[in-house]
């Protein structure tokens, strides 16, 4: 004969739900929550995981500070844009945690990733992004985009800020185009970051961007953006693959032709890697090939 399962204080088992016992009175509120580690991973600690998970909390907290990036996104398949940014995350030891900002059809999106390599693999293989920067500040006006960069840590600035490095810094508009003027007065306003190196216009070690979101509707363009940001860029994505392996450049085109751009997207939601071996059942047409 099986012996009952004991209880643990605050829970039933099947048994006793089912004879309509009540249950104990809880001495606590499981609430679990979330640790993040050097590599992308996750684990939940809370009252049940006891004294080891305790420590091991407290032991990790110090270390598992993500780094915010801003991912600049392709406006095209759109639907298609968070599950392959997903993917390659999941590929490279990352993870998309319910804290990332992506503003739904909006080209820009603050991520949370663990480190700069796992960032530039990303980039490595994304069609659907443009560009990746980290990101030093963002706000709603100027005065909340200074503000903003003012509080960030300045000795993630100095590395790449000192006298010995160049530099140049380029102005992204989204929805809207401004004028060579405009653009400079933009430049003038960031003197009060500590900028030591040389104006490199050519070949710069560090290029910095401004980027100002007007919307998405091309027939409201707004006076001011409903969002300005600042930051490191770091790598491009892969977009220039889409137009190498264009169907128009074919030596043969069949009516079911795969796009090249969807082939790509579906071999990183797939997470394909080098050397796997891929089940393609429609060789010729409709295909990654």
């Amino acid at each position: 004969m099986r012996k009952p399962l004991p209880q643990r204080p605050g829970f039933r088992t099947r048994s006793a739900r089912n004879n309509g016992i009540a249950p104990a009175s809880p001495s606590f509120r499981f609430r679990p929550f979330r640790l993040c580690l050097r590599f992308g991973r996750e684990k939940e600690v809370g009252p049940s995981a006891g004294r080891a998970g305790a420590r091991w909390a407290a032991a990790m907290a110090p270390s598992c500070t993500l780094n915010r990036y801003l991912l600049l996104m392709a406006q095209e398949h759109l639907e298609f844009r968070l599950p392959e940014i997903k993917s390659l995350l999941s590929l490279f030891g990352g993870q998309f945690a319910s804290s990332q900002e992506t503003y739904g059809k909006s080209p820009f999106w603050i991520l949370s990733i663990p480190s700069e390599d796992i960032a530039r693999n990303l980039m490595k293989r994304t069609v659907c992004a443009k560009s990746i920067f980290e990101l030093w500040g963002h706000g709603q006006s100027p005065e909340e985009l200074y503000s903003s960069l003012k509080n960030y840590p300045v000795e993630k600035m100095v590395p790449f800020l000192h006298s010995d490095s160049t530099y140049k810094i380029k102005i992204h508009t989204f929805n809207k185009t401004l004028t060579q003027e405009e653009k400079i007065k933009r430049i003038d306003a960031l003197e009060f970051l500590p900028f030591e190196g040389k104006v490199n216009l050519k070949k710069p070690q560090h290029v910095f961007s401004v980027l100002e979101d007007y919307g998405l509707d091309p027939n409201r363009i707004p006076e001011n953006p409903h969002n300005i940001y600042f930051g490191r860029w770091i790598a491009d994505g892969q977009r220039e693959l889409i137009e190498s392996y264009s169907v128009k450049k074919r030596h043969f085109i069949g009516n079911t032709s795969m796009d090249a751009g969807l082939s790509f997207i579906m071999a990183n939601h797939g997470k394909v890697k080098e050397n796997d071996i891929v089940f393609d059942p429609f060789v010729g047409t409709a295909v990654y090939l």
